[in-house]
């Protein structure tokens, strides 16, 4: 009791790195994890124990100590307070505080996922079987926003695992799924989080999908969306979930293109706005997979959207600019593909898309994004009516360009649409002007 005390000072005394290796070289760690196996049922005692437990879980080599620690028991009691046994709500939420914290570590959370302990309370006769998973649920069920934030918490580290996805699809009570959707309605945080995680999970996205109302649901979360991180994760989940046909469909019909376009137009133009204009391109270009999804991109002004967003991605560098241009890319070539008002959309001079598109084709990127440029001008150029345009813009030389030194699907793309450019006289002239048939022949013959 004496010791759990002076831990209440904690705080004031490990305010730097040196003062925290300094208390781990005199045993700190192993003191704290001393008193939560010693606090029996001194309330007090365990709180002050907990609160010394999260501060120091917030590194990974102090947060180690809790596995190795007498074999790895004062983790398991702490999960036990988590879980409810001899522990009220205050005892509760601060294990799980420190659960939390610890499990954002990648060795603490593979130790911890899918693993049961047998748990006899001080003075009981009872065993109970404690897990991270249980004890993440039984907060869940507690009630209140700080258990459900803190449990949301847990659940989202989980499900940075394999076995962790697999434990929370099968978890029966309660449902996870409608649980944090519900969470996400209230305004919940780390409800979509968990969902984000989970919905890379192939048999949780049929679990979702399972229920009713649940899609209309996240949509109606990002129309509310306040905050860029909120609608970038709920941008990030939707994409996930439309990995599934039906389930893309689905999304579309409870309004999603129109949400994430509104959504969009409201943002300002930050680092953060740039992995926010990523994740709305990933997400329209699987939509736009559907038919109908295509055509609330085209009809909406998303096309003219994700033109700008290339624009922009190229002047500026950057892991989110570039995944921001390789996903706008896709987006224009799923779209074309998927429904024909795109391709005179993006004809219009207007638009601008056109030149965006042979930009790329001379960019120098990579063969993802020059291949994707190379088909959505291809599907356009099936329409003779957007020849001429494609023409005017240059898009012979472009093109026969990379032919010539690009290889697979980038050349494969490129060769196709040269060739229906090349169905019209004047162009075929440039073609020959540009020694074209010779090159042709050459990766003909290879």
């Amino acid at each position: 009791r004496a010791a759990a005390s002076l831990l209440d000072k904690a705080p004031e005394l490990i305010t730097d790195e040196d003062a925290r290796s300094l208390f781990r070289d005199q045993g700190g760690c192993e003191l704290v994890c001393d008193c939560v196996l010693s606090a029996g049922g001194n309330a007090q005692a365990a709180a002050s124990a907990l609160s010394a437990l999260a501060l120091l879980s917030e590194r990974e080599r102090d947060a180690a100590v809790l596995l190795s620690h007498v074999g790895g028991k004062a983790l398991v009691q702490v999960l036990a307070w988590m879980q409810g046994l001899q522990a009220e709500k205050g005892l509760r939420t601060k294990a799980a505080i420190a659960v939390e914290m610890a499990m954002q570590h990648e060795k603490v959370r593979r130790a911890l996922v899918g693993k049961t302990w047998a748990y006899t309370p001080p003075g009981g006769k009872e065993s109970h079987k404690v897990s991270v998973l249980s004890a993440a649920c039984s907060l869940l069920q507690l009630g209140g926003a700080e258990a459900e934030t803190l449990a949301a918490g847990v659940l989202t580290n989980l499900a940075y695992e394999d076995k962790g996805k697999e434990g929370l699809t099968a978890c029966e009570e309660p449902r996870i799924a409608p649980a944090c959707i519900s969470m996400a309605q209230r305004g919940v945080a780390g409800g979509i989080k968990a969902l984000l995680n989970l919905s890379t999970h192939p048999p949780f996205r049929r679990q979702l999908a399972a229920e009713a109302g649940s899609l209309k649901g996240l949509v109606g979360v990002l129309d509310k969306a306040s905050d860029t991180d909120t609608a970038e994760a709920l941008m990030g989940l939707m994409a996930n979930l439309s990995l599934d046909d039906d389930l893309a469909g689905g999304l579309v019909e409870a309004g999603a293109v129109a949400s994430a376009q509104k959504r969009l137009g409201v943002r300002k133009a930050t680092v953060q706005c740039r992995l926010l204009d990523q994740r709305f391109a990933s997400l329209v270009a699987r939509l736009a997979k559907v038919p109908a999804g295509a055509k609330g991109v085209c009809e909406g002004g998303g096309l003219d959207m994700v033109v700008g967003m290339i624009r922009r991605a190229e002047e500026h560098n950057g892991p989110h600019a570039q995944g921001a241009l390789e996903a706008c890319v896709r987006c224009l070539a799923q779209s074309t593909r998927a429904h024909a008002g795109c391709s005179a959309q993006l004809a219009r001079p207007e638009c601008g898309a056109v030149g965006a598109l042979l930009g790329l084709l001379r960019s120098g990127m990579g063969d993802s994004v020059v291949g994707n440029a190379a088909l959505a001008l291809q599907v356009i150029a099936n329409d003779e009516g957007n020849i001429a345009a494609l023409g005017a813009a240059g898009a012979v030389p472009a093109l026969l360009e990379v032919v010539h030194h690009r290889r697979g699907v980038a050349q494969k793309n490129a060769g196709l649409a040269l060739a229906r450019l090349v169905k019209q006289e004047r162009y075929m002239k440039q073609l020959k002007a540009l020694h074209g048939l010779e090159i042709l022949n050459a990766y003909l013959k290879m």
